[in-house]
């Protein structure tokens, strides 16, 4: 079995993107993850499923928490 670097050259893109797609989701979950530690606006309760589901299914909990949670957040809707 012989090594093709024209297809290894090819093939280089697409590996940097799939990483820098990888480190911009990790990053996003991670921001998310001390979002959700620090929001006083949700139980404790409700804080630890958000914490443990963000380490469990990573970026889909993510990805949840900022539509449903972090959003509100942000734009002030919920009050206290």
């Amino acid at each position: 079995m012989s090594f093709d670097l024209a297809l290894a050259a090819s093939i280089e893109p697409i590996f940097i993107l799939v990483a820098l797609v990888a480190v911009a989701v990790l990053a996003f979950e991670i921001v998310m993850i001390i979002n959700a530690i620090h929001n006083e606006n949700i139980s404790a309760t409700a804080k630890t499923w958000w914490v443990v589901g963000m380490f469990l299914v990573h970026p889909f909990v993510a990805f949840a928490y900022y539509f449903t949670d972090y959003s509100k957040r942000r734009d002030g809707s919920v009050k206290v």
